[in-house]
Order: C-alpha cells, then structure tokens, then sequence
C-alpha cells in the first residue's frame, strides 16, 4: 500500500478478483453521497482525472483508491425521445476542468434516437477518448496510462451496466436477439462498446462498469444537458 501525502490518501494496486468479470462494485462505506465525494475529492488537485476509489476496510482512516486505475464518468440525455426529431446529447467526465470532458449531440436522422441509446453512445465515446489518450496522435501524458490496467466506466444507467455486464454473453451466443426472439434493440451499439471492452483487454487492461445512484452522477448529468443549450427547437 502507498500513502500519497498530497491528496491524503492510500493508493491499492487493482487486482482483478472483485465477482462479476465487468461488473465494479462499491463497498458498503462509500454508497453515500458524502463518502463517495471525499473519496474523489481527497485524490491529487493537479490530476486532471480520477482513480477508481476503493474502500478496503482499512484502519488507516484515509480515503483510498486504486493507483493503475483510471474512472470516466458518463451520462446520456435525449429530447423528443423515440421521434424522428430526437435530439441525443451525451457527457463523458473525467474531472472538473478536465481537457479530456467531452460533450457531443447526436441531430435526428434516420435513426431515431433514444434515452437509452444516448447512455450508450457515452459509453462507447468514453472507451474511444481512453483509447485515443493511449494510441493517438497527441498521446496524453498521464501518469494514470503508465501501467493502466483498470478502466471503470461509472454511470447511473441499469440498462447499460446490465446490458454489458450480465446480458452480453447470452446475446452474443443467440444471435442478438431479444427474450422474443426478435432483433435485439440497438445490438449495433451494445456490439460497438463490446468491441471496445475486448479491445483494450487485449492490451492488458480490464474495463468495469460501475452503476450508481443518480445523485452519485449528477455532475455529469448536468455536464450532458449542457449540449442541448443553444439548440433552436422547432414544433412540428
């Protein structure tokens, strides 16, 4: 265990033994609002990301984290839902003043856009900027990419997170089809964020998916509904 003295805290190398292969789960002591923030807060000012924070029963009384690890959060909001007019709007959050936040809208075309399939776009941006802060162009000098091995995707969305961690295999061996044996709704965006999760697996580096309250995902929340700001809305 390592004791960064800056941020008051310990950091604990990530070992992949927690339950379900792509599930992240938090422990009992950070599941409140005020816990779950102290543990993020207490990381290092100057990082312009955070690490998965972890809470091993230590007697220590610092927060901890996991040191090779690295937390996106992500959100995804839709207007107009289902319509051919729907607007999606995604945020993916590394930190406050982060120059890796992104935020994105998806305009209505053919594909009729969705609250669902925007949680999903998010979770796809959030593994292609990850991937491009390691392998692109203008590779990002940070430290939590020298020996990364953990990545947690955190949001407050039960479709995704079920969808990914627990669902995924069953499609992949049926053919992406649903429990009534029709096409499976957005398979081309659930295959897209498997694809990414094997991707970076085969560097070595695990992918989790961390489901929280919404109140544990507000900021990102708000950073999504930012997109739609300036938006010229027509009634049809």
């Amino acid at each position: 265990m390592a004791v960064d003295r800056r941020a008051n805290t310990c950091t604990l190398k990530f070992k992949d033994d927690q339950g379900s292969q792509r599930l992240f789960t938090l422990s009992s002591g950070l599941q409140t609002v005020d816990a779950f923030t102290e543990s993020l807060d207490s990381q290092p000012r100057d990082q312009q990301y955070l690490k998965a924070p972890y809470d091993p029963g230590c007697q220590c009384g610092r927060p901890h984290s996991l040191e090779n690890s690295l937390m996106v959060s992500v959100d995804g909001a839709c207007r107009r839902s289902g319509t051919p007019v729907a607007h999606a709007a995604i945020g993916v959050f590394f930190r406050s003043g982060s120059p890796y936040n992104q935020t994105a809208i998806y305009l209505g075309g053919e594909v009729k856009h969705t609250k669902q399939r925007a949680e999903l776009y998010a979770g796809i941006k959030a593994l292609e900027i990850v991937e491009d802060l390691l392998y692109g162009p203008e590779m990002a000098d940070l430290e939590a990419l020298d020996d990364l091995e953990l990545v947690v995707i955190k949001t407050d969305s039960e479709y995704l997170v079920k969808g990914i961690t627990e669902r995924i295999n069953i499609w992949n061996s049926n053919g992406w089809l649903n429990t009534r044996g029709l096409p499976l709704a957005n398979a081309d965006l659930f295959r897209r964020l498997d694809d990414l999760v094997e991707e970076l697996k085969e560097d070595g580096i695990t992918v989790k998916f961390l489901q929280v309250r919404r109140d544990l995902n507000a900021e990102v929340g708000e950073f999504a509904n930012s997109a739609f700001n300036g938006i010229r809305w027509e009634c049809r």
